[in-house]
């Protein structure tokens, strides 16, 4: 199986930022992605828009069983139980139809606690401008970042 856990921050005046941790089936991590987004700095959003990134990533893998966790209740509620969201309505899809494709999913909500590596990587990526841009840096922060 393959975790996705998924997480933003908001702390700046124009941008946030998002950010998702991939773990193989023993929780080593085995891709991530950090992206800015200017302009935009509703957590709620942020959020919605962190989960498609999410998704994006295991629609190009094989068939494994998926799980994209993330500690927006908000978020998963609205993809379990297809809630209606005006603000999240073209996100929400977005992501529906990327998981579409998968053999099994599940979108489990966590606490944000289980959830402290992706915020940290999420976190660097707003204080350190370079940071989206060196992969070798955020190796290294991924890794120091997990749990031993």
């Amino acid at each position: 199986s393959i975790k996705i856990n998924f997480d933003v921050v908001d702390k700046n005046k124009n941008c946030g930022t998002a950010a998702a941790l991939v773990r193989n089936s023993s929780g080593q991590p085995v891709g991530w992605i950090c992206k800015r987004f200017l302009g935009i700095t509703n957590p709620l959003i942020l959020e919605a828009l962190a989960h498609r990134e999410a998704s994006i990533r295991p629609s190009t893998k094989g068939s494994q069983q998926i799980f994209i966790e993330g500690d927006s209740l908000a978020v998963i509620q609205a993809l379990k139980d297809s809630t209606p969201n005006c603000h999240l309505a073209r996100i929400l899809c977005d992501i529906m139809f990327l998981t579409s494709t998968l053999s099994s999913f599940d979108f489990p909500f966590i606490n944000r606690e289980r959830n402290g590596a992706t915020y940290h990587l999420a976190k660097k990526c707003l204080q350190d401008g370079s940071f989206l841009y060196n992969p070798l840096i955020q190796f290294n922060h991924v890794l120091s970042s997990l749990p031993i």
